[in-house]
């Protein structure tokens, strides 16, 4: 999959069928939206970065997946180009009738457009599928509309996602995206204090886009590689042994002891174990940890059908 995230790069590119849309989370509904788009040619999916509101706004908005993350998974989905198209002032004051002439016409050329029902694009939000299909008339490009795919009587949505993940329902995310939720990232060296405790971690500095569990222990799936390992993760800010102010991803890989720093992981999360504590000493704090992995394989004896990303 080739990956363009430049005008420069945009420029010299040209796609025929275009899934368009901010597939936050890749969720089912976004997936039936790609399969379209895969049956009907040179595949194309487009999104903007940074997210629309991060400029508009005064802070970064989480997002679910990562730039990263969503890239991994749209090759991984079979999509040929991944367009990240950069949005910034000028974009987000763009009339919607020029955004599909300007844009989609005259820089990529589509002959097809594939949008989920609820999409809006343009100068505040004001295109809808019913101006696109006139402007796809009026201009000589298709658009296929894919309706709403519905969990439990509601819509998909990448906020239905968001939301279980604020409330470590992983379970509910997994099945809303068709896949555990992840956090990839390069492992980092931290204070080796877990190697001086005999319990090494795996550490992230997650991005600030990324949409987070609310800090706590968690039992989890490490992939390196083609390996897959079980896990305890810790999200929050160390309060034993740092109390940073940056949140941090901490992991203890069970049965593995390699070096790993440099390289990449996947973290898949599968139930809350407890919230993060701040610990009276670090005997008190080991003696915490050896009773979370005790806990993270009675878990994973009883739930060893989690899905992962194989």
């Amino acid at each position: 999959m080739k990956l363009f995230s430049t005008l420069e790069e945009i420029v010299d590119i040209d796609p025929t069928i275009i899934a368009l849309g901010n597939f936050d989370g890749l969720h089912r509904g976004h997936q039936e939206l790609i399969r379209v788009t895969k049956e009907s040619g040179n595949a194309a999916v487009f999104s903007f970065f940074p997210p629309p509101l991060s400029v508009l706004g005064c802070t970064p908005v989480k997002t679910i997946m990562t730039s990263r993350e969503k890239a991994f998974l749209l090759e991984k989905m079979g999509i040929d180009l991944f367009i990240e198209y950069p949005f910034d002032n000028q974009i987000s004051n763009m009339p919607p009738e020029s955004f599909v002439r300007d844009v989609l016409v005259g820089q990529l050329r589509c002959r097809t457009v594939i949008i989920g029902e609820d999409y809006r694009f343009g100068q505040q939000g004001g295109g809808n599928c019913e101006m696109l299909c006139k402007l796809g008339q009026a201009l000589k490009f298709e658009v296929k509309v894919i309706p709403h795919i519905m969990d439990s009587g509601s819509k998909i949505s990448s906020t239905r996602v968001r939301e279980a993940i604020a409330k470590k329902e992983f379970e509910t995310a997994a099945r809303l995206m068709g896949r555990p939720y992840f956090v990839m990232g390069e492992v980092i060296r931290g204070n080796m204090l877990g190697h001086g405790m005999g319990i090494p971690t795996a550490n992230l500095a997650p991005s600030i886009y990324k949409f987070l569990p609310p800090s706590g222990v968690y039992h989890s799936f490490i992939k390196l590689d083609d390996e897959n390992f079980l896990g305890l993760t810790n999200i929050g800010t160390r309060p034993t042994v740092a109390d940073d102010k940056e949140i941090m991803i901490e992991t203890h890989i069970l049965e593995f002891d390699g070096n790993i720093y440099g390289q990449t992981i996947t973290v898949e999360f599968g139930r809350w174990i407890r919230s993060e504590s701040k610990f009276e000493s670090l005997d008190a704090l080991r003696a915490q940890i050896t009773s979370d992995i005790a806990t993270v394989k009675t878990i994973h004896h009883q739930t060893q059908n989690f899905e992962t990303l194989d």
